[in-house]
């Protein structure tokens, strides 16, 4: 099995994702059980949102102000270093719930810019391990991430996809292994056992977002992914980038 975990405590760690919230919800048990041995920064892609549907605030500015604070409490909890690019996200842009799991990625009109400034930070990153959504169920922001990643990433960085909760959940796991081999298909499963409990915590965090059926979908898939008494989360490593 490909030793993750011994990465990780020897490289800082550059987390890209649409929104911070990714992180606690698709590789939050990883970041608790690994801040202590490494040291880890994100970088929070689409940070203009207005996606709070546990609140009534609305317009993008106070929403994504009360989002930017439940990413300062997560990221302080794990000593996260965070960065915002004020990229409008899917729902600021216009997309329903439908259009939004349903769009190419490079027919977005921010797919040249966030692209353009993906590869540019990957070209200038210290950075030697980067993660990524694997953009399970298809969210155009969290596929334009990550095809923009696939399109710079650098060899000498080890490129490491979360699998995206609560839209895998929805999938099923030969579903899953069928994105794996479009997108990524030299890459080397890695599963790492979990605190389940722990995760589920961290997740309420975000207050504004977190409902119960995101919860749910996090157990759910954590449990597939696990073993018969235990929960883990699954990341894909790209083996030409392993070595």
């Amino acid at each position: 099995m490909y030793e993750l975990t011994s990465r990780l405590s020897q490289h800082p760690v550059l987390c890209l994702s649409p929104h911070t919230d990714d992180l606690a919800y698709s590789m939050g048990g990883l970041i608790a059980a690994m801040h202590a041995k490494t040291s880890l920064s994100s970088v929070n892609v689409f940070c203009t949102s207005i996606w709070a549907p546990n609140i009534e605030a609305k317009g993008p500015e106070t929403i994504s102000s009360i989002r930017r604070e439940e990413d300062l409490i997560f990221c302080g909890k794990y000593r996260i270093t965070a960065a915002y690019w004020e990229t409008p996200d899917s729902g600021c842009r216009g997309y329903d719930k439908v259009t939004e799991l349903s769009t190419a990625p490079e027919l977005d009109p921010v797919w040249p810019d966030v692209a353009h400034r993906i590869a540019g930070l990957l070209r200038t990153s210290m950075y030697h391990i980067i993660f990524a959504p694997l953009a399970l169920g298809g969210h155009v922001d969290h596929q334009i991430v990550r095809d923009a990643i696939l399109r710079s990433r650098l060899r000498r960085q080890l490129t490491v996809f979360y699998e995206d909760v609560p839209y895998c959940s929805r999938l099923n796991l030969m579903q899953i292994e069928r994105i794996v081999s479009t997108y990524v298909p030299s890459a080397i499963p890695v599963r790492i056992a979990i605190d389940i409990d722990q995760k589920l915590e961290d997740m309420r965090l975000y207050f504004s977002q977190t409902r119960q059926e995101d919860l749910d979908a996090a157990c759910i898939h954590a449990q597939r992914r696990g073993s018969p008494n235990g929960f883990s989360e699954q990341f894909w490593i790209l083996e030409d980038s392993a070595a």
